[in-house]
């Protein structure tokens, strides 16, 4: 064999073996935890701001909620807003546009 071609299967071994050996890089479901964290957090009525990637309604990327104005479903994220007479709108996003959800936690 050529020294060449064993040049060839050397890196080819050496570079199955580095790519076998590299860890999963695999994203954890974020679903189930961030709907259970925003429940506790609504429960607590604690304050919570939003960042969206997409807004849900002109120049609104960014917004504070707390308590019963969030409700969290098992891959989206609803808020409310007054609507009309004694009536309440809601606004859905899937958590996927959510780029952040920062709150302070207070030492009870």
């Amino acid at each position: 064999m050529s020294r060449k071609y064993e040049f060839l299967l050397l890196l080819l071994i050496v570079g199955g073996v580095i790519w076998h050996q590299q860890p999963s890089t695999n994203a954890q479901p974020a679903t189930s935890s961030m709907q259970t964290m925003i429940n506790t957090l609504v429960d607590d009525n604690v304050l919570m701001t939003f960042t969206l990637r997409e807004p849900l309604a002109p120049n609104l990327n960014t917004f504070d909620v707390r308590g019963a104005g969030v409700r969290a479903g098992v891959d989206h994220v609803c808020f409310s807003e007054p609507w009309g007479d004694n009536q309440t709108r809601w606004r859905c996003t899937p958590y996927s546009n959510v780029i952040s959800l920062t709150y302070v936690e207070t030492n009870q």
